[in-house]
């Protein structure tokens, strides 16, 4: 079987007019698979064809192809088609047959998906190709065809995957004849077919001489066609072969487009593209049952047991907390070659005593010996929790039951705060079942980025005996260790207890705020635009579009650091739903946070923000109420305040109006001043 697979996207036909069609998107597809294919060329699988498809089908295509690769195969992912930048959260977006133009963010597939399984993914050599226009702002970002020349390019890497694209960010991508590939995919189809791709004269094409030969290629393209490729390779390490040069040996010529693919002209000239059959999403994604609810709520317990239950390095001497070493022999457990296995003798009395003690029993490999300025103390790198339980013969069995997670106070103590948790939010293993190579691999990456020396080869096959770990110098033993620990904090405790009880009631979750995160339809986005902002404070427009949200919609979260105006924000959303007859309840974990918005909307409209909570806001609040009884009507009633607030807000629409065709403007020269200069 072979070890190199491609997956390959593209849309030429979409159900909102307004994205108008690709036709030569056929034609890409249809070239650069058969070329691929070929045994004498490519070698590789038979491409993955997902064209024409819904953002759900694209999206899982994408997961699972890339789930499914191993560590020592190649990856080729091909993308064509429109995109769209929304500036709203500063995300590119690729167009799906069912995206709707003014739905971009619910209805395309967001470009980080893309950027994010790439990374995730187990195979060591990633490449991602882009026959797009803009599209060389995929080394920044993420753009593809029919993205907005004036969108502003969002920073989104891609980490160790070779990326090649056919533009610059500021370009557009050129096709050819609508039953013929783009400029950009026929050099690439031509380059590996004919061989020419292979500069070095190696027997080979690298993606590093397939980016050389589309460079020179498209250099030939006539005087208002032109294309500059880019190409990104970030933390890819050596050369990355998609091919075998073809020059000197008798290649198949490439098939033409299938007659049942090539575009239709109709009688007006329009040019449309041919059907074809979709491929169809295997489950629905906007839908989140009950199963989920309760899957999610034990994976944040396994959580909160990871962080709480050992944030303690191990003591070397002593038997608190209790602990055994492994036995000598293979590495189960975290490889993942075994699912259960048979329980040591100590295993089985430790399990015992921790049953008594209302502990946790957690297993880890390999064990890191450290010295923390008063003795030596040790704690394993990589660890998950286990059971014990009788298997089918009556013996003690071992079972893992939690993700592998890296031991938080080992990490922490060695990268300092920000760092580490960064590191602990991120980590996921990056080996698959009974890989055990790949461990040691990934295992001694996390080693040099904690600054700690494998002092003790490390050979799942053949774990050590302990004997090594009382030898005085720092560094990782080949020894994996169980040991028990307990969560005494009540606030742990606490929080426990309610996601039980939580998991008790998924089913009520859907008339709760919860139910926002798995509402299958968003809220309409017309009736955000009929909101009428009072804001007697200042506001941008990031702010003003959260309260246009907060008034029509079930959830609307906004953070931000101090100082970044939520205060402000609050007492702007207090005013608009006020003035729209809604009443707003204003509610904090701390007194200050609350004071600072009563204190504001007082001195803005005394008996706005009504202050409850203890005795002494209690007193205040009967005062407050006692005189808004004995306020005066005004004189104004409240529809002719209403209606010069719209007399407001219909002018401020005009101003900016002419500031947005200003902008765009601008936008515009700067983009023709750049490719002016890469035209000289």
């Amino acid at each position: 079987m072979s070890r190199k697979h491609a997956l390959l996207v593209g849309t030429a036909a979409y159900e909102d007019v307004a994205f108008a069609a690709l036709p030569s998107v056929r034609a890409d597809i249809h070239y650069l698979s058969q070329v691929l294919e070929m045994p004498a060329v490519g070698g590789y699988e038979a491409c993955v064809r997902v064209e024409d498809s819904s953002k759900a089908a694209i999206k899982q295509a994408v997961e699972r192809f890339l789930m499914e690769r191993e560590p020592d195969e190649l990856v080729v992912l091909y993308l064509s088609g429109h995109g769209a930048y929304e500036r709203e959260d500063g995300q590119l977006y690729y167009v799906a047959t069912d995206t709707e133009v003014d739905r971009i963010q619910q209805t395309a597939l967001e470009a980080s998906f893309v950027t994010d399984q790439l990374e995730k993914c187990a195979a060591r050599r990633k490449v991602l190709l882009l026959d797009c226009c803009f599209s060389g702002s995929a080394v920044q970002g993420f753009r593809s065809k029919g993205a907005s020349q004036s969108a502003t390019a969002p920073v989104v890497e891609a980490s160790g995957v070779h990326v090649i694209t056919a533009s610059q960010h500021w370009e557009q991508a050129f096709t050819t004849d609508p039953d013929q590939p783009s400029q950009f995919t026929r050099a690439i189809v031509e380059g590996l077919h004919s061989g020419q791709a292979d500069l070095d004269g190696d027997g080979q094409v690298s993606a590093n001489d397939l980016f050389r030969h589309i460079s020179r290629d498209l250099q030939k393209a006539p005087d208002g066609r032109r294309q500059t490729p880019t190409q990104s390779s970030l933390h890819v390490t050596g050369d990355i072969y998609l091919a075998r040069a073809a020059v000197g040996r008798q290649i198949p010529a490439l098939k033409p487009l299938p007659a049942g693919q090539t575009a239709v002209t109709d009688g007006a000239g329009g040019v449309t593209s041919a059907p074809v059959k979709a491929t169809q999403a295997v489950h629905d994604d906007s839908a989140f049952t009950d199963v989920e609810w309760a899957q999610l709520l034990t994976y944040y317990q396994h959580c909160l047991e990871a962080e709480n239950a050992t944030d303690e390095l191990l003591p070397l001497m002593g038997s608190e907390p209790p602990r055994a070493v492994w036995p000598t022999g293979e590495e189960v457990l975290l490889s993942g070659t075994e699912t259960t296995v048979q329980a040591p003798e100590r295993v089985v009395d430790l399990a015992e005593r921790a049953l008594k003690d209302g502990a946790d029993l957690w297993y880890g490999y390999p064990l890191a010996v450290v010295y923390d300025g008063k003795r030596q103390v040790c704690a394993p790198l990589a660890m998950r929790q286990i059971e014990i339980e009788r298997g089918p013969q009556g013996r003690s069995v071992v079972t893992p039951t939690g993700p592998i997670v890296l031991h938080p106070k080992l990490v922490l103590d060695r990268l300092g705060t920000d760092e580490g948790k960064e590191l602990l939010a991120a980590y996921q293993p990056n080996w698959r079942p009974g890989f055990r190579e790949d461990m040691v691999r990934d295992l001694r990456s996390l080693l040099q980025e904690l600054g700690l020396s494998d002092t003790e080869h490390l050979d799942p096959g053949s774990l050590g005996d302990g004997s090594s770990l009382y030898a005085a110098h720092e560094g990782v033993r080949n020894v994996a260790v169980v040991f028990a620990a307990r969560s005494d904090a009540a606030a742990t405790a606490q929080l426990m207890k309610d996601y039980r009880t939580l998991q008790k009631s998924v089913g009520q979750f859907a008339g709760t705020a919860l139910g926002a995160f798995t509402a299958t339809s968003g809220a309409d986005e017309s009736a955000e635009q009929e909101v009428q902002v009072v804001a007697p404070l200042e506001l941008n427009e990031g702010q003003e579009a959260v309260i246009r949200a907060a008034m029509v919609r079930k959830l609307t979260v906004a953070t931000g650091p101090p100082g970044t105006g939520k205060s402000q924000l609050i007492v702007n959303a207090v005013a608009t739903a006020r003035a729209a007859g809604q009443t707003v309840l204003v509610a904090s974990t701390n007194n200050k946070a609350v004071d600072e918005v009563w204190e504001r909307c007082e001195a803005l409209a005394p008996g706005l923000l009504v202050r409850t909570g203890n005795q002494t806001a209690v007193e205040h609040e009967l005062r407050t109420l006692e005189q808004l009884t004995r306020s005066i009507r005004p004189h104004q009633s409240s529809q002719m305040h209403q209606g010069e607030l719209r007399n407001h807000l219909r002018g401020q629409e005009a101003l900016r109006r002419k500031l947005a065709v200003v902008a765009r403007r601008e936008r515009e020269l700067a983009d023709l001043g750049r490719l002016r200069f890469s035209l000289r």
